[in-house]
């Protein structure tokens, strides 16, 4: 059997083979019309024209009494399982991980849930191996947003009137005071009331846009808990864009050079101040993003 009709009209044939004559039928017009129109494609003109002239026993095996749809269907399953049994079995293992599965996957050019399935036929159980692990570090380092950051982002247009970036900045800009985060929340909340009532007087847009920003100073630093709390917001945010410079930085490149790793775990070292965190949360970030044209030596899992 030289063509499988599952196989070139794209219908599903496992575990759950079409056999819907009506269905099939739609399939074979809507088909006939795509190799039509392609007739004369550089790459794949010729295939499209012969199918095209094989349309009778195409129609004939897979619509009407006389049809090989079990066939068809046991030879699309040999054909497109064989070669991922082969290498499940090559690997001769009774567990292994979802990082294989999906190097598996990725090979055959298949659903991960198809490696999966022929993985458990084979009585193969599938580990979470790292994938848990990188799962969790990037939830907690990129994906799950710290409490209040709707309430938070909802600033940013008035921090972008004056041209800072958080509130810290917003009560300071253009002064002496360093490090104005660890000021206690009376002296913030003191500096905003000032802000409010002697620069931000006036009736217009940009005054409005200061006093707003001022009654957010006093509400994010009215107490440690709430000021512990937007000081955790800035903190994730400042590693997120961290996270996701190194990530259009790969997309622009197509891959990672180590001393691009280097940078950008040191800015990560310097957040986190900790060097073995800032691997960890790196790694986890590219493997979860698939960000993985490189060779990862220089950083080894635990």
């Amino acid at each position: 059997m030289n063509e499988n009709w599952y196989i070139i009209l794209e219908l599903e044939f496992d575990p759950n083979p079409v056999n819907d004559e009506a269905v099939i039928a739609d399939r074979i017009e809507e088909k006939r019309k795509f190799w039509l129109s392609k007739a004369n494609d550089f790459n794949h003109g010729a295939e499209y024209k012969k199918y095209s002239q094989m349309l009778p026993d195409i129609k004939k095996d897979m619509i009407g009494e006389a049809n090989i749809r079990a066939e068809l269907i046991k030879d699309a399953c040999d054909r497109v399982y064989g070669p991922i049994d082969k290498v499940l079995e090559m690997i001769k293992k009774t567990e292994i991980t979802q990082d294989i599965i999906g190097k598996v996957a990725n090979k055959f050019k298949v659903d991960i849930d198809i490696v999966k399935r022929r993985a458990e036929l084979m009585n193969i159980k599938i580990s979470e191996g790292n994938d848990a692990r990188y799962r969790d570090i990037y939830d907690k380092y990129y994906n799950i947003k710290p409490k209040n950051s709707d309430q938070y982002n909802a600033m940013n247009t008035f921090l972008g009137s004056f041209n800072v970036s958080n509130l810290y900045e917003f009560l300071y800009a253009g002064t002496s005071i360093k490090n104005p985060q660890n000021l206690p929340c009376d002296a913030l909340k003191l500096r905003a009331k000032e802000k409010k009532t002697k620069e931000f007087f006036r009736p217009n847009a940009f005054n409005g846009n200061g006093r707003k920003l001022c009654i957010c100073c006093e509400e994010c630093f009215s107490d440690d808990e709430s000021k512990r709390l937007y000081d955790n917001f800035l903190y994730y945010y400042q590693i997120k864009r961290c996270l996701e410079d190194s990530k259009s930085c790969y997309q622009i490149l197509d891959a990672f050079t180590y001393s691009i790793i280097d940078e950008f775990v040191v800015r990560l070292t310097m957040l986190l101040e900790d060097r073995k965190e800032a691997e960890e949360v790196f790694m986890a970030f590219c493997k979860v993003e698939k960000l993985d044209k490189i060779l990862f030596c220089n950083y080894k899992e635990k």
